[in-house]
Parts: C-alpha cells; sequence; structure tokens
C-alpha cells in the first residue's frame, strides 16, 4: 500500500526540528551582531585615546609652563609659545581640549565612556594623564597617557 501524505506525528516532528534550527540560529546572529556592536564601541574608544594621546603629547612637548592642578572641571592647563593656552577640560562625554590665544577658538572633544574618571599627575617635566571607566554597565577603557615637557627647563 503507497502513502500519500505525511502523519500528523511526522508533521509535528518536521516543524519542531525547523523551529529548534530557527531559534539557534537566530540565537546565533543575535549573539554575532552583539559582539559586532561592542568591537566597534571598542575599536572607537581605542582611536579616540590614540587621537587624545597624540593631541597631548603634543601639547606637553611644546609646553613652556604646565599647571596640572585641576580647577573645576578644567584637569590641566598647558601654556605654550605657539599656541598660548590649552586647556583640558572633563565633560560628561570625555575630555575637551580648548585652545585660547594665538590659536583661539581650538575646540576638540575627545568622546569616552560615561563613568570615566580622568586623573592629571605631574613630576618634573613628566605629566601623566589617566582615565578610568567606573560605570558598572560600561564597556571597560583605561587610558594612560604619559608626555614630557622640553620646554619647562627646572620648573617643578
Amino acid at each position: 500500500m503507497k502513502r500519500r501524505g505525511a502523519s500528523l506525528v511526522e508533521l509535528l516532528a518536521v516543524i519542531t526540528a525547523t523551529s529548534v534550527i530557527l531559534a539557534t540560529g537566530s540565537g546565533l546572529i543575535h549573539r554575532a551582531l552583539s559582539l559586532q556592536s561592542a568591537s566597534r564601541h571598542h575599536l572607537e574608544h581605542d582611536r579616540t585615546a590614540l587621537a587624545l594621546g597624540r593631541r597631548f603629547r603634543a601639547d606637553v612637548h611644546d609646553a613652556v609652563r604646565v599647571d596640572a592642578a585641576p580647577v573645576g572641571d578644567r584637569l590641566l592647563r598647558v601654556f605654550t609659545a605657539r599656541d598660548g593656552t590649552i586647556d583640558y577640560v572633563v565633560t560628561p562625554a570625555g575630555l575637551r581640549r580648548v585652545g585660547t590665544g594665538p590659536g583661539a577658538g581650538v575646540r576638540e572633544d575627545y568622546r569616552l565612556p560615561a563613568g570615566t574618571v580622568w586623573r592629571i599627575e605631574r613630576e618634573g617635566a613628566l605629566v601623566r594623564l589617566s582615565a578610568t571607566t567606573t560605570a558598572v554597565n560600561a564597556p571597560a577603557c583605561d587610558v594612560e597617557i604619559l608626555a614630557r615637557a622640553t620646554g619647562l627647563g627646572g620648573e617643578r
């Protein structure tokens, strides 16, 4: 005797198997998209930290005077012969570089995760800028930048 169709049990088995495969596939796709998004954010933070490092080192290197005593939101003030005064100011979105003097109107924002704590330390001509992410749900983004001011002479 020839059968012309499938039984209800066979159809249910195929539907169940298909559902399991689709659920597994969608879970894998969701995981892959989450990892891609996290990787993109991490790459953006790395690029930001590299750009900040280049600019910070150049500013400190050209400094004739460095005021590393934080005042309000201002973390650091650098005095250069070429660009005038450059302030590094902490903002909710990261760190802002603001220039006044001959290079007036310069404003650059370096965005890092919310909850980042910034610190500045100075020992002689060596200036250290560091940042640590403290927020629980933010991606880890720790930064440490060292720069030596060559124009300070014996100033401490």
